[in-house]
């Protein structure tokens, strides 16, 4: 039970500071809109035209140092609050809150949301209304999320063994 309380909980959390961020500046998520509406942006100059890739290098490192941090803050979790201390356990718990907040964002934040919410669209891009609406996109950003999940979920598995070890 309390899995999915946590796994709810990590979607809404997921689910607001997304929000934040797009409020903030939606240019802050560029790299997330699908590449017909991120091609256009860059004929605009609004991404630069040396970036050739979907992520610039700065958001890349953010989300590289975000999994980290997010791996030892879940760590702790899977220890204190669901009481794991073995490999297997906390992956597989990992794995269902991390799973559930990437099909989380691809169903219901990406799909349901982005997909029709007009105040998402880039201005200079509004005659893109396809390419918002490009579900296979957001799918397939999720089974790449899929694989992330795997990895995060043995990665904050290695730090609850390291830390139970160390806090014996």
């Amino acid at each position: 039970m309390i899995l999915i309380i946590e796994c709810i909980a990590c979607c809404l959390v997921f689910h607001l500071l997304i929000a934040l961020i797009l409020k903030k500046d939606k240019l802050l998520m560029v790299g997330s809109y699908p590449p017909k509406v991120r091609e256009r942006l860059r004929e605009m100059g609004v991404i630069p035209k040396e970036q050739k890739t979907r992520f610039s290098k700065k958001e890349i490192i953010r989300k590289v140092v975000g999994v980290f941090v997010f791996s030892i803050i879940i760590a702790f979790i899977m220890i204190f609050v669901n009481g794991q201390r073995e490999f297997l356990g906390s992956f597989l718990s990992v794995l269902a809150i991390s799973l559930s907040i990437t099909w989380y964002d691809a169903i219901v934040m990406d799909c349901m949301i982005f997909c029709h919410d007009k105040s998402k669209i880039i201005e200079g891009t509004e005659d893109l209304t396809e390419e918002y609406h490009n579900y296979l996109f957001h799918i397939k950003q999720s089974l790449i999320g899929t694989v992330i999940s795997v990895i995060l979920s043995l990665v904050s598995a290695g730090f609850v063994v390291i830390i139970s070890s160390i806090i014996k």
